[in-house]
């Protein structure tokens, strides 16, 4: 079972509500981050930056999912920015441009300093996988412990469809060398 630090690790979206405990433990703006959002964003875009900047950190992942955000994040982002958050909002809602959601997720990568997986890490996370699949007593147990993998060298979680083929693959491979092994 992952550990309270890896809650929201390997996550694509929000849940509808979050406590007020989870908003100031894992989604919690810092002095810094408020600095460079005011610094880098005109008022209007930095509720969306803003709310990029604190999901990446929490999941390693972008936030992409079009879900309504939680109403509890939304006000601690207004307040620590000063500025008006709608109570009911989606990322459609806040997005207007398909190019600002990007942009901002660009930035908060950079800012966090993520990397896009590139073809030479992708097989570096494969070969860890298959010597992990040994050990693993589960297919979602590889999967939380591939997620650590890419958060601890601070590259971008892949989309789970993507984690997951490589992870049944791998595991199909392990269970025919079982059976090979038994037979």
């Amino acid at each position: 079972m992952p550990g309270l630090e890896s809650r929201y690790m390997g996550k694509s979206s929000l849940p509808t509500r979050l406590s007020e405990l989870d908003v100031e433990h894992y989604f919690a703006l810092t002095d810094s981050d408020l600095a460079a959002i005011i610094h880098k964003f005109r008022p209007e875009g930095r509720a969306g930056a803003a709310i990029q900047l604190v999901f990446l950190r929490a999941s390693g992942h972008t936030l992409d999912q079009l879900n309504t955000l939680p109403r509890q994040l939304l006000r601690y982002v207004g307040e620590k920015l000063g500025v008006p958050t709608p109570t009911i909002a989606s990322l459609r809602t806040i997005y207007h441009r398909y190019k600002t959601l990007y942009e901002h997720q660009v930035w908060a990568c950079g800012y966090l300093g993520l990397m896009r997986l590139d073809e030479v890490q992708w097989s570096g996370l494969a070969a860890w996988m298959r010597q992990d699949a040994a050990e693993s007593l589960s297919l979602e147990e590889l999967l939380q412990h591939a997620h650590s993998w890419l958060y601890e060298r601070r590259l971008l979680i892949p989309s789970t469809r993507a984690l997951q083929d490589l992870a049944r693959s791998i595991w199909v491979g392990i269970e025919r060398g079982l059976l090979a092994t038994i037979g």
